[in-house]
């Protein structure tokens, strides 16, 4: 099986809502799919069967490294993508992106993220989020707090746009 070594992606000239574009970059940094094309190349050694790791994506150059140059060459279509037939270095252009509106439950994870990052800003992020706080009532008054340090890193779990992302995760949709 071929393997990926490099992938390079353009950024798109535009995300698919007006939403900040810092939060559509994390949330496709996120999952596999886009929804406004853009050109991205990938390097790929070994033989045998590869995929595009991104969709929908189109192919439009396969090209072999061969001593001093980038050849272009036809691969096969096999079974699972493209099918190299020797163990040498390629090179794969494509296309991704469907240039269509993205589905509801994406917009959603947009919006939910846009938000959950607009608190954040808000917070004192010293001491992170409060997610327990206990009180002894004992001879002396005690008081625990314990924060969630990480809170901001884990803002696509923490705001519910994973759980709605998730079937966004894996590759279809490639043509060749």
């Amino acid at each position: 099986m071929a393997i990926t070594l490099k992938q390079d992606e353009a950024i798109p000239s535009a995300y698919p809502t007006a939403e900040q574009d810092a939060i559509w970059q994390r949330i496709e940094s996120y999952v596999a799919h886009r929804w406004t094309p853009r050109q991205v190349v990938w390097t790929v050694e070994g033989a045998g069967d590869w995929k595009p790791l991104l969709s929908p994506a189109e192919v439009s150059l396969v090209e072999e490294w061969r001593g001093d140059a980038w050849q272009a060459v036809d691969a096969p279509v096999g079974p699972y993508g493209l099918r190299f037939d020797r163990d040498s270095t390629w090179r794969v252009t494509a296309t991704v992106g469907a240039n269509t509106s993205a589905p509801v439950a994406v917009l959603e994870a947009v919006e939910r993220l846009a938000g959950y990052s607009a608190e954040i800003g808000k917070a004192d992020e010293s001491h992170g989020q409060l997610v327990s706080n206990s009180m002894n009532l004992g001879g002396e008054l005690q008081l625990t707090h314990r924060y969630e340090r990480n809170w901001t890193g884990r803002a696509l779990q923490l705001s519910g746009a994973a759980d709605l992302l998730r079937p966004y995760r894996g590759t279809n949709n490639v043509a060749f």
